[in-house]
């Protein structure tokens, strides 16, 4: 897609790739980036784009973006988003549709030495924060 921060170099489970040191990196603005030409239709095409948007919006995992979100936006928004946790890394990006305003996307990247529940929290937070400046103008 040419988007810059995005660099996939290999597959998910692609063992041999990632014995050869091979990685795929993103930075939060291309995962962003991403996420705004999927709400637009624009990713390969808009069937493709809705299928993937479809996709997203059956994330299983709640701990991040949506539990993020105020109690009162909970019951009516809906997030497509994607999760992502590998050793001490763990991500959160998605797009926020709230009822009569245009979706936002967000992406939170966090790293912490060790396993625990401060990932999620941090996601939690962050798009707390987000939600605030976006929506609500504070």
């Amino acid at each position: 897609l040419g988007i810059p921060g995005l660099d996939f170099r290999r597959g998910l489970g692609d063992s041999r790739a990632s014995d050869r040191g091979y990685s795929n990196r993103v930075n939060a603005e291309g995962l962003v980036e991403l996420l705004h030409r999927l709400a637009e239709g624009r990713v390969v095409s808009r069937g493709a784009s809705q299928w993937l948007l479809a996709s997203l919006f059956k994330q299983a995992v709640r701990s991040g973006i949506p539990h993020g979100l105020p109690p009162y936006v909970k019951h009516r928004a809906r997030v497509a988003h994607k999760t992502g946790n590998i050793s001490t890394v763990e991500h959160d990006a998605g797009l926020v549709y709230i009822p009569r305003r245009k979706p936002y996307a967000l992406a939170v990247l966090t790293e912490w030495p060790g396993r625990g529940p401060y990932h999620a929290h941090c996601i939690a937070r962050v798009t707390l924060a987000v939600h605030e400046a976006m929506v609500e103008g504070i």
